[in-house]
């Protein structure tokens, strides 16, 4: 996640070009803070997969196909 670190100096320069082009945006054991920079970042059209073990947490602030369970478990399977 960009969160905080997408000025025009942080680490999220590295990155923001290549979540500019994403299909799929996988979050793995994250909490899903709230944040319009993030979203700015994602195509309009990408999807959103989040793996959390605390199904209160999956879907909470971004629509996402929800998958509850462990992140290594769920991520072998």
């Amino acid at each position: 996640m960009l969160g905080a670190l997408n000025g025009p100096q942080s680490l999220g320069r590295h990155t923001r070009a290549i979540l500019a082009e994403a299909d799929v945006i996988l979050l793995v054991g994250t909490r899903t803070i709230r944040t319009n920079r993030f979203m700015a970042a994602c195509p309009a059209e990408s999807r959103v997969i989040h793996i959390d073990i605390d199904p209160t947490e999956i879907g909470r602030n971004y629509e996402a196909l929800r998958l509850v369970g462990d992140g290594e478990t769920t991520l072998d399977a």
